[in-house]
């Protein structure tokens, strides 16, 4: 099961904890609010896909407990297929996970979303966990990509 999984490396995130998840539904959220008091640190965040799958409630209310920390990519009116201002519409795909110590960080990246049937093992899924030296030029991209989506995306709650 990957919730187990997933939740450990989330609390290896000791200095900082970063991601983004094309769709996160309330078992999601429950995985994001068992690790709450990391997002609430200094360069810490979440990017959520704004689409019809996710928990767009569940997720505002992680907004409210770590403001400023929780992200929605996507259009401005979910369902639309129109461009709201600087949103482009299209869908941010990622299932990403960064966590952060203090020498050393771990990426896992695959194919889960944050739904029940990716995180509880219902889904054949796959990812690739990768830990090393937080400077190496790959967790450097990594934490890049991340905040690139970070800049395409609009602060929760959502509406």
């Amino acid at each position: 099961e990957a919730f187990g999984r997933l939740n450990e490396i989330m609390k290896s995130g000791t200095v900082r904890l970063i991601g983004a998840v094309c769709y996160v539904t309330y078992d999601g959220c429950a995985l994001l609010e068992a690790n709450i008091d990391m997002f609430k640190t200094p360069r810490s965040f979440f990017i959520a896909g704004y689409n019809d799958i996710s928990s767009i409630g569940a997720i505002n209310d992680l907004c409210r407990q770590a403001p400023g920390k929780f992200y929605f990519h996507g259009i401005a009116r979910k369902g639309s297929e129109d461009w709201e201002g600087h949103f482009q519409p299209g869908l941010m795909h990622d299932k990403l996970i960064y966590a952060e110590g203090e020498r050393e960080a771990t990426v896992w990246v695959g194919s889960h979303n944050l739904t029940h049937n990716a995180l509880l093992g219902v889904n054949i899924e796959s990812a690739t966990i990768t830990t090393g030296e937080k400077e190496h030029p790959f967790f450097r991209q990594v934490r890049q990509h991340l905040e690139s989506i970070r800049h395409e995306s609009f602060e929760g709650p959502a509406q």
